[in-house]
């Protein structure tokens, strides 16, 4: 049933992913969906544990698995693949999620917006900041080794509301 909605996020590199807007937006889903479930598949932050632990819907996972592994114990469990994220490059694990059958949430990040067609099979959403504009390089781009830094001075909030509303449609209706 929707209301037993499985969102999964696989990604190395949690914060450039988004995965922290993740976390607060699933947990104000959770809130108002308690069966719904968000498994992260990632090289987990240690400063994010108590955010993660702060909500029994958030299951993290360390990136052990091999793909086989991910597909059979968490793609084909899951209901919606979330791909918060801020740089990318093609986004492989959008496309093996819609292949799986998964509805999917991504930023219109690159290549991703040539995946996700909004309101047909996910949502795409505005990064509140990007290494790309649309498909060519943005400043961030030439200066990687401070996007972390860059990421963490950025204002998510409105992002996090985007995100929050995209899950909760998808908690309630996963029919588009």
């Amino acid at each position: 049933t929707p209301e037993n909605c499985r969102f999964l996020f696989v990604g190395t590199q949690f914060e450039i992913k988004g995965g922290e807007a993740l976390l607060k937006a699933f947990q104000r889903v959770y809130e108002q969906v308690p069966s719904a479930r968000l498994d992260v598949i990632t090289h987990f932050p240690s400063k994010y544990i108590d955010l993660a632990e702060s909500c029994a819907g958030i299951h993290v996972h360390e990136p052990r698995f091999s793909r086989d592994e991910i597909h059979a114990q968490f793609m084909s469990q899951a209901d919606v693949m979330v791909l918060p994220t801020y740089a990318e490059s093609f986004g492989m694990v959008a496309l093996e999620a819609l292949a799986h059958g998964l509805a999917l949430i991504v930023t219109d990040v690159y290549a991703l917006r040539e995946i996700v067609e909004d309101g047909k099979n996910g949502r795409l959403l505005t990064p509140p900041i990007s290494i790309w504009d649309g498909v060519l390089p943005a400043r961030n781009f030439h200066d990687l080794k401070h996007i972390k830094a860059d990421i963490g001075k950025t204002d998510t909030t409105l992002f996090e509301r985007q995100l929050e509303k995209a899950m909760q449609e998808l908690a309630t209706n996963l029919e588009f």
